[in-house]
Parts: C-alpha cells; sequence; structure tokens
C-alpha cells in the first residue's frame, strides 16, 4: 500500500553518498530513505527516467525537460537543463562515472525517430548539440520499419572514458569525440533498452538488455 499512488516505475536510481532512492514514475519524481517503506514526491508530472552521478547531483526527465538538482531530496532546488532544443517525446540520461561534468541526453523525436544527442560539459546544467537528428544514415531508433524511441531508448557512458557514449534503440550505436556517431552492428538482439557496465570484475563487463534476452560483452 505504501507506493498505491503510482503503477508505472519507469526508472530506479540510488544516491551514492546517502540511504536514498530515487524512482521515475507515471505520478511524480519520487524518494524514499527508509528502504521503499515509504515515499515522498519531489515533482509532479509524468517521469521516465532519473540518474544520478557519484558526486550525488540527480538528473530527472519529466514534462519534456530535464531537471538537476544538487540537493535531490529538496524539490525546490530542481531547475531545468538549458540548450536542449527540437521537439522530443522521450529523453535518456546518461551521467559519466569518471567525471561527473559530463552528462548526455539522448533524444526520440515525435516520430519516435533519433532526434539528437546533447552534451553537457557543467554537470548538466547547459547542453550543446553534438549529433543532430534528420540523417538519413544515422538514425538508430529505426531499422526501416517505422521508429521504435518511444518503446526501446538507452544511453551509458563508458566507465573509463567520459567522452565515448553508447546508444541503444533499435539496435546499438556509439559516439566518440574522434569518430563521431555510428551504428554498430555486434550481434545483440534488436530492441535495446538497458545498458550499464561491471566495473568490478577485470576484464570489466558490458551488459546489455533487449528484447532477445541479456548480452554480456568483455571487450574494450
Amino acid at each position: 500500500t505504501n507506493n498505491s499512488s503510482f503503477t508505472f516505475v519507469n526508472a530506479m536510481a540510488s544516491a551514492p553518498d546517502r540511504n536514498v532512492a530515487y524512482a521515475a514514475t507515471n505520478a511524480g519524481l519520487k524518494y524514499t530513505e527508509d528502504g521503499g517503506s515509504t515515499w515522498k514526491n519531489l515533482l509532479t508530472g509524468a517521469y521516465r527516467d532519473v540518474k544520478v552521478a557519484t558526486n550525488g547531483t540527480v538528473l530527472a526527465y519529466g514534462s519534456n525537460k530535464i531537471y538537476r538538482s544538487t540537493d535531490g531530496t529538496n524539490s525546490t532546488t530542481y531547475v531545468a537543463a538549458t540548450g536542449i532544443t527540437g521537439t522530443s517525446n522521450r529523453m535518456v540520461i546518461g551521467i559519466s562515472p569518471q567525471d561527473p561534468n559530463y552528462v548526455y541526453v539522448m533524444l526520440s523525436n515525435n516520430n519516435n525517430d533519433f532526434g539528437g544527442l546533447f552534451q553537457s560539459t557543467d554537470g548538466g546544467v547547459t547542453f550543446s548539440n553534438l549529433v543532430k537528428s534528420g540523417s538519413t544514415i544515422f538514425n538508430p531508433l529505426n531499422l526501416g520499419a517505422g521508429g521504435q524511441g518511444n518503446y526501446d531508448l538507452t544511453i551509458a557512458v563508458h566507465p573509463r572514458n567520459k567522452k565515448r557514449v553508447f546508444m541503444g534503440g533499435t539496435q546499438m550505436a556509439e559516439w566518440t569525440d574522434i569518430l563521431g556517431p555510428y551504428e554498430v552492428n555486434n550481434g545483440t538482439h534488436s530492441d535495446i533498452h538497458w545498458l550499464t557496465f561491471d566495473t568490478i570484475s577485470s576484464p570489466m563487463r558490458m551488459y546489455v538488455g533487449n528484447d532477445g534476452g541479456i548480452y554480456r560483452s568483455t571487450s574494450d
């Protein structure tokens, strides 16, 4: 009964420095300080993503904006980021584990196609456009059967390279500051929803969750 007020939990994240977990739900951005026994509301509206940086900064996507707070449990400290342009029906957030100042946001546009990749170097305060939308050769959210960005959309930053970004949609893609954006045919199943890393293991492991299951890679 403690979470009966919300039915869709689209994303969760935990704070690295205190006993707090955040939930992006259909009924607002919420947090718990007691392991989920009770939930408190931070922001109203429908939220689909929340990430917490290694320094504790919280970034959340809802109401077609990215909100940022350095004091995540204080609702009055959340401020909308600037610099993200274009129309979108969904955004996802990736924060560099190496440097919390580097934040990336990928957009799905109103046609569910790739809507752009944006980068922040000030922890999510302001963003600039790295990869524009509308390309006929770079659209990892569409394999020719229509865009699917409202269904499969995920992003992650390489744990040891803040300028290497992994993107998931109908297929995988990457961006680096040297090579720019490129789609990757690496044998993973289509419709990618989840990217994460195990940096404790040696070699480091990357996990990809998609409609075909969970894939693992130990290559660089």
